[in-house]
Order: C-alpha cells, then sequence, then structure tokens
C-alpha cells in the first residue's frame, strides 16, 4: 500500500482548513433592519442579520445628537420627527425594505469637528474573538434621499475607534452624498484597510460643508449598512493544524521502513504482530 497519497491528502485538508479561515472574505456585519414592524407591536431590529465566525457586531447605536424617536418604527414617512426611525415596507427605487431614516432637521453641523461633538452619528461595535484578529476591507451601504432640494446632510464621515473611546478620534474614512433624484437608492462605500483585534467602534457621522437649512420634513435613508473584511484565526489554530501535519511523519516513516524491510526479504516481527500488516504487503508467488 502506498501511504504517500494519503499522507499528501492530509497535508492538503489541514493547510485547506488554515488557509481557507484566513484567505477567505467575510461580512463581518450586516444591518439591513429587515423584521421590523409597526404592528402587532412595534419592534425596531437594531441588531445584525449576519456575523461571521470569530467577530461579535453590537446592536446599531445612535449619538445624542440623532436618537431614535418613539415610536421607532413607521409605515409611512414622518415630518416633524424627533429622532432617527426604520421605515417598515418597500421604499424608492429599486425597492428596498425595512430603512433606517435620518432627519436632516435631526443636525447643523457645518464641520467634521461639529458633527462629533453634536454626537451627530449611527454606528456599532465589532468585538474580534479571542486571540484573533479582523482584516478590515470597507463599509458599504445604499442610500437614498425623500427630497432632492438641500437641507440633508451631504458629507458623511466615518470613524474607526476603541469601543472605550468618546468620541473615536480617528477619521477613516469620507464620502460625498451630492443631492440628486429623491426615492432613488444608491451604492456607497468606505475603504478602509489596517486590522483590529480588540472592541472597535464604527460611526457614520453627517454634517454639510454648504449652505444646510435642515428641515424636518426631508431626510435620508441608509440600509444595507454592511462591513466587511477577514477574521485571522488565532494562532493557536495554525499551531494545531501543524501539529496535525506532524503527527503523521512518524506513521510515514514507519511504513516507509517496512516496505524496505520487505524488499530485501525480511518482515520484522513488528510487522508480524501488526494485524494490518497483511494488507500492506503484496502476496507472495507459490
Amino acid at each position: 500500500m502506498n501511504i504517500y497519497p494519503q499522507l499528501l491528502m492530509a497535508v492538503v485538508l489541514a493547510a485547506s482548513v488554515v488557509y481557507g479561515q484566513v484567505g477567505r472574505a467575510d461580512v463581518l456585519a450586516l444591518y439591513n433592519f429587515n423584521g421590523s414592524t409597526v404592528t402587532p407591536t412595534n419592534n425596531p431590529v437594531w441588531t445584525s442579520s449576519t456575523a461571521a465566525a470569530g467577530a461579535t457586531p453590537s446592536d446599531m447605536t445612535f449619538g445624542s445628537g440623532l436618537g431614535v424617536q418613539s415610536p421607532a418604527v413607521a409605515s409611512s414617512l414622518v415630518s416633524n420627527a424627533t429622532g432617527v426611525y426604520i421605515l417598515d415596507g418597500a421604499y424608492g427605487t429599486p425597492s428596498q425594505t425595512d430603512s433606517l431614516i435620518v432627519f436632516g432637521g435631526l443636525t447643523s453641523a457645518s464641520s467634521t469637528t461639529a458633527a462629533i461633538t453634536a454626537g451627530d452619528f449611527f454606528g456599532f461595535t465589532i468585538t474580534p474573538a479571542s486571540g484573533s484578529s479582523i482584516n478590515l476591507t470597507n463599509l458599504t451601504f445604499n442610500w437614498a434621499r425623500t427630497h432632492s432640494t438641500s437641507g440633508i446632510p451631504t458629507d458623511w464621515f466615518l470613524t474607526v475607534g476603541s469601543a472605550t473611546a468618546s468620541p473615536p478620534s480617528s477619521i477613516a474614512a469620507t464620502v460625498f452624498l451630492p443631492i440628486s433624484a429623491s426615492s432613488i437608492w444608491y451604492s456607497g462605500t468606505f475603504a478602509l484597510s489596517g486590522s483590529i483585534s480588540e472592541a472597535t467602534t464604527f460611526r457614520i457621522y453627517g454634517y454639510s460643508t454648504t449652505s444646510l437649512s435642515p428641515s424636518s420634513t426631508r431626510s435620508m435613508a441608509f440600509d444595507n449598512i454592511t462591513l466587511n473584511g477577514v477574521v485571522v484565526p488565532e494562532p493557536s489554530t495554525l499551531m494545531l493544524a501543524g501539529l496535525g501535519i506532524s503527527s503523521l511523519i512518524p506513521f510515514a516513516m514507519r511504513r516507509l521502513r517496512g516496505r524496505k524491510s520487505l524488499a530485501g526479504g525480511d518482515r520484522s516481527s513488528s510487522d508480524e504482530n501488526d494485524p494490518g500488516a497483511s494488507n500492506l504487503y503484496p502476496a507472495e508467488s507459490q
């Protein structure tokens, strides 16, 4: 019996486990607010609908400048809202369901500093598994306007920082969401880089460097807020895979020595005591 194919297969399988975990792209968190309902009871869904192995996302949170209105779910667009809320049902083209609505009337910040000071953000925290780290790729989202006129923050930026910092000091990426046709969904992306190994908070702030006249009847819709990256397993996972491969070497060497003994016309006594030895050697010719 040729043991080399078995040894090679074991090595390949062990390597595929390790590199499969290291190299795959993960959806670390996805906030689509699906399942939020007005009736029979007001039920906002702030949780992530998915979480990659090795990453734990928190519920969506909101800064003091935004806050959540009561009730937190509405069946249609609300005028004079007192905070952000979830629109229960389909909205815009192409249709999106259960979207987060942020009103321009909730912020009048004209700079990044003012937005941070005012707490004009929504966000979440990602906690890597103990001993693991996460390589960040990007944060993507869909957005739409309920009105095509001014009065809504056009500049949005993302901060990334330790969950214990308040507010996070590092602005990781910025994006400009121009005034456009109302009720049309667009795609936005915050490009990210680097890695995290501790609980890390991601906050999306809004402001406008142009003349902003906030209106409580004009709002911004967000949906499918998605953090992407790669979870890197803890070093012990790699060590276990290496130990698994190395444990096959003595077995391979023992079988190889047995084959050499047979070639010299002598089977070792250990092979005679091995119940499986008869399967390792060809039958002798009569």
